[in-house]
């Protein structure tokens, strides 16, 4: 929790993302709070308000803190005869994760919500300014190029909370075979890390990738080579 701040400030910005995305600490809220440009909305029903069919910008505003406040994990060992099943689950829950990646996807037609309107137009489920609903259909290309033009962030803010299996390994014990010659010990050992992600709430994305390692980044997605599943084989032999 952010208690205070120099000067007696109430915001400090300590990152931009490459689109959209802000970094803050903000003083009565955690560290690492992420902002950013939400829909104008109407002050009283909250709806989002559009002209000629498109949404308008409004306000900056906060939208949780990018550090995980809740970790933990699971892990498990079974033995058997010389047979060793080694096993461990993960999450993190309770932040946000800002999208860059997603953003570009939108404005560009190459993420799968990009296909609404492709055909007659898109009609936003928003409300005018005098409190009637759009009606007004707008072309695809424009209306999803607006999320650039108005650099709206509100669509790519994610709950990032995730359950990983994180690991899995399968290992014996052949010592028993070499007793009768110059080793003293054998083991294999064979491993997958990165197993599969159980459950998470981002869109095309793995919530823990992170194109950099800087803290003042935290929680802003942006481009980063996927995560990858690897495999491997340990073979130890004491002499």
């Amino acid at each position: 929790m952010v208690l205070e701040l120099a000067n007696n400030q109430q915001r400090i910005d300590v990152g931009t993302g490459e689109f959209i995305g802000i970094v803050s600490e903000e003083v009565g809220k955690p560290m690492g709070s992420l902002r950013g440009v939400d829909y104008r909305r109407d002050d009283k029903t909250g709806q989002v308000i559009t002209a000629s069919g498109r949404f308008l910008a409004g306000n900056i505003i906060t939208y949780g803190t990018a550090v995980p406040p809740q970790t933990g994990g699971w892990l498990n060992t079974v033995t058997f005869r010389g047979l060793r099943l080694f096993t461990q689950v993960d999450f993190k829950a309770g932040h946000k994760l800002m999208s860059n990646s997603n953003f570009n996807f939108m404005r560009e037609g190459l993420h799968k919500g990009s296909l609404v309107g492709r055909e007659g137009g898109v009609i936003f489920p928003g409300v005018n300014e005098d409190g009637t609903p759009n009606t007004t259909a707008v072309e695809a290309e424009a209306f999803y190029a607006d999320y650039r033009g108005r650099n709206l962030a509100t669509p790519f803010v994610y709950d990032a909370s995730f359950v990983r299996w994180r690991t899995l390994s399968l290992g014996y014990d052949f010592t028993k075979f070499v007793t009768k010659t110059f080793i003293k010990g054998l083991t294999l050992n064979a491993f997958i890390n990165n197993v599969l992600i159980i459950k998470k709430s981002v869109d095309n994305l793995d919530p823990e990738t992170q194109y950099s390692t800087s803290d003042l980044l935290t929680g802003l997605e942006s481009h980063a080579l996927p995560t990858t599943r690897s495999f491997g084989l340990n073979v130890n032999v004491k002499l």
